[in-house]
């Protein structure tokens, strides 16, 4: 599944387990996250998840400090990429290398430019 994220100004879309993998990386690096807002016109009560692409608003200052935390992060992630199999990779080894790094500085300058942004 993508999950393709959408703001006012540009789009971005990686896979399920890279967002996965960049949201629980963020929260090891100091994003608290907020919670998202319901998507428009959801008819049940909202979880506030991060997981789903039901059109939730991850806002704006959510936004700023999950990118801010991505930022952090880069400095530890491995500069070659980690042999081991997916499963046994830490967040930052799933990160290594120069495709890895360069997912996570695009996604935390995405994040921290975005001014929110919704998840589809």
């Amino acid at each position: 599944m993508a999950m393709n994220l959408l703001s006012t100004q540009s789009e971005f879309v990686c896979n399920n387990e890279c967002w996965r993998r960049a949201l629980a990386l963020a929260a090891k690096y100091g994003w608290q996250n907020a919670g998202t807002s319901a998507p428009k016109n959801f008819p049940e009560a909202w979880d506030g998840n991060y997981l789903t692409n039901d059109g939730q608003k991850f806002d704006r200052e959510d936004a700023l400090s999950f990118g801010s935390a991505l930022k952090e992060a880069l400095d530890d992630v491995p500069p070659i990429e980690t042999p081991k199999p997916l499963e046994d990779q830490s967040d930052l080894e799933f990160f290594s290398g120069e495709d890895g790094k360069f997912f996570l500085r695009q996604l935390s300058g995405f994040c921290r430019s975005s001014g929110g942004f919704k998840i589809f």
